[in-house]
Formats: C-alpha cells, structure tokens, sequence
C-alpha cells in the first residue's frame, strides 16, 4: 500500500446507525480497510446512486430487516456502484495492477461489507473490470447496477431475434436509459413509455416511438409485443396481458415506493398470482444476478458507443443526503452521481 495510504491511516465514508431519511447518515472518519490476498483496494472517483441504497438506508421493506438487520442496519455504510483507481492489490492478486482504472460494485448485497459510498473500498477482483477509455469515472460509476439489471430483463428471458417489438414501461430512469439502448443493440424495435419532458431523452437514446403516458394509454395500444419490461410498476399488471405476443414474456423490474411494509415485493407478489391465470404468455421478475461477465459485456457495448450512461445530477460527496433526497422525489432522468473528487480525497485528514 502507497506510504501516504498508510500514513493517513482514516478516510471519510458514509456511516448509517440508524434506520431513517437521508438526514440518519452522516460522513464521518473511518480506518481505511485493509485488504485481504484476493482483494484490490479501490481508490473511488466517484459513485452512484441505486433505489436499493434508499432501501438499505430506510430499512425497508420491513420483511427485508430479516436480512438487513431487525433493528438497525447490519452494513453500518451504504453504496454499491463506483469507479475509482486500484491503489493496492493482495497477494493473490494477478489480473489487476495498481494504477488501474476499474469500476464495479461491491457485489454483497445484503452483508455487512464494506460500500461504496466511501474514499477508499475493498473488493473481490470478480466485482470489478477495466473502465472503458472512452468514459470518464462518473460515467463508469453510472453502470454498474443499472446497466446489468437492464441486460439481464432484456437477455435473459426472451431470445430477441431483429426486428421484435420491446416496450420499455418507465423508460427514462436509470435502468430504463440503459434498457432503451441495450434493446436497440440486439437490433429490437423500442416503444419507450415516460413522462412529456423526458420523450426527447427516450427519442435521443434510439427508441423507434415515444409515448407520453400523462397524455395517452399505452396498454390500449393495437399492437402486440415480444417482451415488455415493467419497471415503474404504474399499472395493473392484467392490463399488461393484452400487450403480448402469444409468445411474450413480461419483466417485472421494479417499481416506485408502494409502502414501507412490503415496499416492490407487493407488485411482485401480486403479479405471482396474476401470471397463473396469463396462457403461454410469462411474466416473470428480473433478479440481477452479480456476474462479472455482464460487466464485461456491458463494457464492450460502451467500448462499441452502443449504449452511453444518462446522468441527470452531479453532486459532490458532501452532499450526498441531498442526492439521494433528489432521488426519492422519483423524476431522475437516467442517474444520480457522486463525485469524490481529487479535492476531497486529497484532503489532509487530521
């Protein structure tokens, strides 16, 4: 580790003690963590901001306490998504060096482990790759989550072959943004549902139509589709059935805050029981496996220009409560960075 590292010895992370808003967690010193033979320990340039962090920080859904912590957060920091330089590797390590510029996530979802949201972390070698040249780090650390839960609805459950039909439900957030461009890369036709002040966004990214949902009702739309990805949850999920080919598959992704109790497990429960009355058609919930080599693939689709991240806001690390308030509010177009600029690592700590 460089002498400076250990010299200073603390850094500033997010700590969060207590269930509550965005005004629970504070930005305080911490040891800098020590790495282990199969770890790198990352230098973070900056971060971003995902629904499951405001999950995490609030404790909800309530079920979910069974494994984030009945009382009070087990993971005391928050964050996943980040990019930054390799500053040290273990002893094992072989497939990075220090000086790297690499982005990724933390990989453990619900473990006390150490995040993102910090100037220095810690993380396994499969958490993370080389950050594409032609980006820079705030861009990098706009993918991580975002991109892989979007390739993941699109890839995984329905084989598209040119030419299918995607409707994209909530098409301008974080996923939604990537969702747009990773469908139009496997050569889909993209009809992207948003809000009036967000279609141009949808229409820059490649959708072939736009539809502003406070003016029309897609799911009276003629046209049938081979895969739909729901990730707003705005609608019944029985107005969907209509929507799909006798061969499509819908992809629930998520949905808007629906209550502290069963939060996006509600939607999800409900379309468990809608789905066994759907014949041939399948509804099914995208869960975001962790696997180093959507990262891998995502960064080549960077590499190629075919998908670019949206940010919508900057903010620097010390307001980083404000961010995520911003993101609560629900209308980010694309996503929510942190910067953790040179100025703020680079500052002596006492």
């Amino acid at each position: 580790m460089d002498a400076s590292i250990r010299s200073q010895n603390t850094m500033k992370a997010v700590v969060c003690r207590e269930y509550g808003s965005a005004d629970s967690i504070s930005i305080e010193k911490v040891p800098i963590p020590t790495i282990s033979a199969s770890q790198v320990l990352v230098r973070v340039k900056a971060v971003s901001i995902n629904p499951y962090d405001r999950y995490l920080m609030r404790g909800e859904p309530y079920l979910a306490r069974i494994q984030f912590g009945l009382f009070s957060p087990k993971a005391k920091g928050l964050g996943q998504d980040f990019s930054g330089i390799v500053e040290a590797i273990g002893d094992s390590v072989t497939e990075f060096k220090v000086g790297d510029a690499v982005f990724g996530d933390v990989k453990q979802l619900f473990s006390n482990v150490d995040r993102a949201f910090a100037e220095y972390v810690p993380v396994t070698t499969d958490s993370i790759v080389l950050k594409p040249e032609n980006i820079d780090f705030k861009q990098a650390a706009a993918i991580p989550m975002a991109a892989r839960t979007a390739l993941l609805a699109i890839r995984n459950h329905k084989k598209l072959n040119v030419g299918d039909k995607v409707l994209i439900n909530g098409a301008s957030g974080g996923v939604g943004t990537f969702a747009i461009q990773i469908a139009k890369s496997f050569g889909a036709e993209v009809t992207a549902v948003c809000s009036s002040d967000k279609q141009s966004l949808a229409s820059a990214l490649g959708a072939d139509h736009v539809i502003d949902y406070t003016q029309q009702d897609f799911t009276l739309l003629k046209e049938q589709f081979d895969l739909i990805l729901d990730v707003v949850s705005s609608r019944s999920f029985s107005d969907f059935g209509s929507l799909l080919d006798k061969d499509g598959v819908y992809v629930w992704v998520g949905a808007s805050h629906v209550g502290a109790m069963f939060g996006p497990l509600w939607p999800f429960i409900k379309m468990s029981w809608v789905s066994t009355f759907m014949k041939n058609q399948t509804m099914v919930q995208a869960i975001t496996p962790l696997l180093k080599e959507d990262l891998i693939f995502i960064r080549e689709l960077v590499e190629q220009q075919k998908i670019i991240p949206v940010i919508d806001r900057e903010y620097p690390f010390a307001e980083l409560a404000k961010a995520i308030n911003y993101l609560e509010e629900g209308h980010a177009k694309g996503k929510v960075v942190i910067s953790i600029d040179e100025e703020v690592t680079a500052e002596k700590l006492e």
